[in-house]
């Protein structure tokens, strides 16, 4: 089959990239790793950055990177007359959203997206993309977690993150073309809003192959639990795990890394531990690429056990490095790890469950390996960049310019 041109431009609007300028996320990742892929492909690929504090630090941190992209970084700080107090973090977080909806349309408007044959693709919580469907033009929705299932555990409890989770979900209902990546986690968005789930397309996410290659075995036992130390990752859960593992493996060794969020004081659960198995844990708070590179180089095991997650591409990552993961039976994680075959599952908030997986792998080396070998193929066949700036381009190319119904994608 002849290969499908890709088209003539492509541009990728995003509040989140993760350059050193800006805290990782999943989104940002993505939008990164798409970003170079389409470039790779031979695509016309610009992205939009929509920044709402330190534009200048984003600018030098992308002309430091030097992509193959071209990109403009948008500044939607918002003035100081309509800025609200710091405390009241949902309306800023709200506002601020409103606010780039202008500039956001004002970019892609002097881009002549609506005019020319150009792919917009964005992001579910990018919600001043709504303007841009509100206007009759078309972008192309990746649906990642949902502000709902972000901010489960609270409830929604502020009514500004309440309207901003209804907010999402109009930005949904009005996009004639939506994009997830995996089938579980379409079928959640679906339940939780109403939305048909013939409207989605389904291309996983992917990631590039590590430089230093696929891991040999390290010489000791390493845990590497890496993403916010909030709740919904489950870092609560892992804590109350670790004791009967420290004192049943002498020689582990646990990292944890990532940004501080809620849940964050890992020490209080070891503090009736000698100070010989409390030493063996560490929080590193975030680490730069190189060093970051290094644990990954000493990991046995990665533990992300969240409550929920649409995809979960740390565990992506870890599968590229031959590593073995565990996470939890939520959300899309069961469509990227086949447990038993390529990882581990367990349920969610269980850290007896956890602890009891995180054992037996410890506990049979051989085993162990033949799970990290399949993660590995696992992730060439289904999760490597080229597969998604394949996938993605053949969905760009199959939109055209604007369809409608979504049926037609």
């Amino acid at each position: 089959m002849t290969p499908l041109a890709p088209p003539p431009r492509v541009v990728l609007l995003t509040r989140y990239l993760a350059t050193p300028a800006q805290p990782d996320s999943g989104i940002g990742r993505h939008f990164l790793v798409l970003a170079d892929a389409l470039a790779e492909a031979g695509a016309c690929v610009h992205v939009v950055l929509l920044v709402a504090e330190n534009p200048f630090a984003q600018r030098a941190a992308l002309a430091k990177l030097g992509p193959r992209w071209s990109y403009t970084v948008v500044d939607c700080q918002l003035p100081a007359w309509l800025s609200p107090s710091p405390a009241r973090w949902p309306l800023l977080w709200l506002l601020r959203d409103l606010w780039s909806a202008g500039l956001a349309v004002r970019e892609l408007l002097r881009l002549r997206v609506h005019q020319t044959n150009t792919v917009v693709e964005t992001h579910s919580t990018c919600v001043p993309a709504l303007a841009f469907n509100a206007l009759g033009w078309t972008t192309l929705v990746r649906v990642s977690t949902t502000m709902a299932r972000m901010y489960e555990e609270r409830a929604i409890s502020s009514r500004w993150l309440r309207l901003g989770a209804s907010l999402e979900t109009l930005h949904l209902a009005l996009s004639p073309a939506l994009l997830t990546h995996s089938a579980r986690h379409r079928d959640q968005v679906c339940a939780d809003t109403g939305l048909d789930p013939r409207c989605f397309a389904l291309i996983p996410h992917g990631l590039p192959a590590p430089e230093s290659g696929p891991l040999t075995a390290p010489r000791f036992k390493r845990l590497l639990f890496l993403g916010r130390f909030e709740r919904r990752k489950g870092i609560d859960t892992l804590l109350e795990a670790l004791p009967e593992l420290l004192l049943r493996h002498p020689d582990l060794e646990v990292s944890l890394v990532g940004e501080i969020g809620e849940n964050h004081d890992w020490a209080a659960p070891l503090a009736h531990l000698h100070t010989e198995a409390r030493e063996r844990v560490r929080a590193h708070g975030r680490l730069d690429n190189q060093a970051l590179n290094a644990l990954w180089d000493e990991t046995t095991l990665l533990v992300a056990p969240s409550r929920y997650e649409s995809f979960g591409l740390i565990y992506v990552e870890a599968m590229s490095r031959g590593i073995v993961p565990i996470g939890c039976a939520v959300g899309g994680v069961p469509d990227v790890i086949t447990s038993g075959h390529d990882g581990l599952l367990v349920p969610p908030a269980s850290p007896a469950a956890l602890a009891d997986a995180i054992h037996q792998a410890l506990s049979n080396p051989a085993q162990c390996a033949i799970l990290g070998a399949n993660a590995l193929a696992t992730y060439h066949e289904r999760f490597s960049s080229s597969a998604l700036a394949r996938s993605s381009l053949n969905l760009y190319n199959k939109l055209g310019s604007y369809l409608n119904p979504p049926e037609a994608i």
